[in-house]
């Protein structure tokens, strides 16, 4: 039962973050401040992510925790309720809050799913519909998001996701009756064993192409709502709606075909990253064109394949007693990408015109791919027959 009861939470706390990530642009410009501070607020409060999301990892490999993440949900409950402040500077600060506890929130329940699987087998096909019951809401969150605001105001999405992280939070406290978690690493040398593993070079690269990966999923969040509804009104829900079913589709159509850690997913990447190019190249040719539709359908599936794949990856070469600390800082990679189109991407488009937001995706895409395929060429003896276990 407490295993409905997680897959249950997932995906309420996941409608509830996508309610407010995708209104949160609408939020900030219905209290008149600048367009280019949603996205600041946005990528400081991810950095915070990052930042708890790392630091949890490594609490929970080193600590027996019970309740934690019903006292988690609680403060998220919080922070959402602070949104419906009047007040300029308790809105940005109940974003930044959110961001925080979403870090501890993100490697708690990931941790829980891990749990509940045994053989490497099981644990591949948990961490795909792990992934698949997290983007299952985005399907519709983003779409009700957008047309809630537009017929009844920003007020009434904030609300709607107060009142699911209300059921959230009583489903959490279901969930951890009676058990506790964590605490499998007792090793004093756990930093040394953490960084051996990030020594080495499938972590790497699976390092360096999240972040590049999820530029576009930043930029499509927290600058795509406010471009197309300039230029390109009517089809703005349609965009986000067709984006989402593309995330999901292919975490359910492959969800048997992630990789068990035995040969490293090259060829799965290669495909991500076209398709992921090709979407960047359509939104920044044809922001005013109903092919910009294309845009939507190609970036959500590059986004939404890449990331179970990596992570099924991981988890299956990682041992039990590191999972926490090294999953977390895997997770995090994909957050910077977000860090860098909502911050960095957010202060040029306060001075620049929104060719600048969508053509860096498609430059670091183009440098991704040249990398990849020098890399590749490079080690190609090493990743035909590749087994490893750390």
């Amino acid at each position: 039962m407490k295993k409905y009861y997680l897959f249950g939470t997932l995906f309420l706390v996941s409608f509830s973050n996508y309610l407010i990530f995708y209104s949160y642009p609408f939020l900030i410009a219905s209290h008149a401040i600048v367009d280019g501070i949603a996205g600041i607020v946005v990528g400081i409060a991810t950095i915070f992510t990052l930042i708890i999301r790392v630091l949890s990892g490594f609490w929970i490999d080193r600590n027996r925790s019970s309740y934690m993440l019903t006292f988690m949900m609680l403060f998220y409950l919080i922070s959402f309720i602070l949104l419906m402040s009047k007040q300029d500077a308790l809105i940005i600060f109940g974003r930044l809050m959110l961001g925080i506890i979403l870090g501890a929130l993100s490697t708690l329940m990931f941790y829980y799913t891990i749990m509940i699987s045994n053989s490497i087998k099981e644990k591949s096909e948990s961490i795909s519909l792990y992934t698949l019951i997290t983007m299952l809401p985005i399907c519709l969150a983003p779409y009700i998001s957008l047309k809630v605001k537009q017929l009844y105001g920003i007020n009434t999405v904030i609300s709607l996701a107060i009142l699911i992280m209300i059921i959230a939070l009583i489903l959490s406290f279901l969930i951890e009756r009676g058990i506790s978690i964590g605490g499998k690493n007792k090793e004093e040398n756990i930093l040394k064993s953490f960084f051996d593993i990030l020594k080495s070079k499938e972590i790497i690269i699976i390092i360096i192409i999240l972040p590049v990966v999820y530029l576009t999923s930043g930029v499509t969040v927290t600058f795509l709502p406010k471009i197309i509804e300039y230029y390109n009104y009517k089809v703005v829900s349609l965009y986000f709606l067709l984006y989402s079913i593309s995330l999901v589709l292919p975490r359910l159509i492959f969800k048997k075909l992630m990789p068990d850690g035995r040969i490293f997913p090259f060829k799965f990447i290669f495909v991500c990253l076209f398709i992921n190019l090709f979407g960047n190249l359509i939104n920044l040719l044809f922001i005013n064109n109903l092919v910009i539709l294309l845009g939507a359908i190609f970036n959500g599936f590059s986004i939404g394949l890449i990331y179970p794949i990596i992570l099924s990856y991981v988890v299956c070469i990682i041992n039990d007693s590191l999972k926490g600390s090294v999953t977390s800082v895997i997770s995090c990679s994909a957050d910077l990408g977000v860090i860098i189109a909502n911050l960095v991407l957010g202060s040029l488009s306060i001075y620049f015109d929104y060719y600048i937001v969508l053509g860096i995706p498609v430059i670091a895409n183009l440098c991704l791919i040249l990398y990849i395929c020098v890399y590749f060429q490079n080690n190609k003896k090493q990743y035909k027959n590749i087994h490893v276990r750390y």
